[in-house]
């Protein structure tokens, strides 16, 4: 069944310039959609350069589908909401929400959820390879972990690229370059041998590590969140030891292009279209997905401070 769906995301710009993590997985959730013969309105920021665009929901609608935070507006229409972030402690969810991976609706007591997908197409993967490896996030959240992901770096003697800080102390074979735009970030990621990820926190996805297996690059990081659902041991090593990542990273058996089949098979724009048209058709149908608000039901979820060794 052909359907309309009109997102609301009032302050993301499209097409997504710098990085851009949710703002890119909406991008993609369009062309998805509308590869599979769906129409769809995007209600986002009036400087988005987009031929979709509006600045209300169409009457002919089917379903309103609410991407940004609780941003949420009155609608008659059925609607769905994405939740892409840990909710706070005593935070009552909307009743359609929609979570981004296993781990993440669990912790909120729910099973409904979605993986978020990537057009394999914005990705290079290179078969030659240089011997260096990637961190990519925001380095100063200090749950990211940039602190491990040197430590692991300098364990393993290979060289690290840091997408995502600048003017941190300079340190033997660390090299800062701020934060990226996607040309420069696909560059980078096109010729690695990894992604050093020691997160100290739930993540509820980890968009980076799609990125960097669609690039070739194996991944390293810690058992948190999603983590687990993402990383297998065929595409690299999930502890929360640095000698341990440090001594995989050395040993592993590098397959760049299994990684990369790996995330387009699994993690693909196409495959999250197809999972978000499931719980559409089940709220035309009717249906309600939680009988009660999602919340976070362990508030130890919320820490930021994970084991790391």
């Amino acid at each position: 069944m052909k359907l309309k769906i009109a997102f609301y995301s009032p302050e993301t710009r499209l097409p997504v310039h710098g990085y851009g993590g949710t703002e890119r997985v909406l991008g993609w959730l369009d062309q998805g959609l509308r590869s599979l013969g769906h129409d769809t309105y995007l209600w986002v920021h009036p400087d988005s350069e987009i031929s979709n665009r509006v600045d209300h929901f169409p009457e002919d609608v089917d379903l309103v589908h609410f991407f940004d935070g609780l941003n949420i507006i009155s609608t008659s229409k059925p609607w769905i909401y994405t939740q892409h972030g840990n909710a706070e402690p005593s935070e009552k969810l909307p009743l359609n929400t929609v979570f981004i991976s296993k781990d993440h609706a669990s912790r909120h007591g729910s099973s409904h959820f979605v993986y978020n997908g990537v057009n394999p197409d914005d990705y290079v993967c290179k078969e030659n390879r240089e011997h260096y490896a990637c961190f990519l996030g925001k380095a100063k959240w200090k749950v990211k972990n940039l602190k491990g992901a040197i430590q692991v770096a300098q364990k393993s003697k290979i060289k690290l690229h840091i997408l995502g800080g600048r003017g941190w102390p300079f340190r033997k074979d660390v090299w800062y370059h701020g934060i990226v735009d996607q040309k420069r970030k696909v560059e980078f990621l096109s010729s690695g041998q990894c992604l050093i990820n020691p997160v100290r926190w739930h993540e509820p996805f980890g968009l980076a590590m799609v990125e960097s297996l669609l690039s070739g690059m194996a991944v390293f990081g810690t058992p948190y969140g999603a983590l687990p659902e993402i990383v297998s041991p065929e595409v690299g090593t999930l502890s929360y030891n640095a000698s341990e990542l440090a001594s995989a990273i050395i040993h592993f058996n590098y397959d760049p292009l299994k990684y990369r089949d790996y995330a387009s098979s699994y993690f693909n724009h196409i495959q999250m279209a197809q999972n978000y048209v499931s719980f559409y058709e089940r709220v035309l149908n009717g249906e309600v997905l939680h009988a009660q608000s999602p919340e976070l039901i362990n508030t130890a979820a919320c820490r930021l401070d994970l084991p790391w060794e």
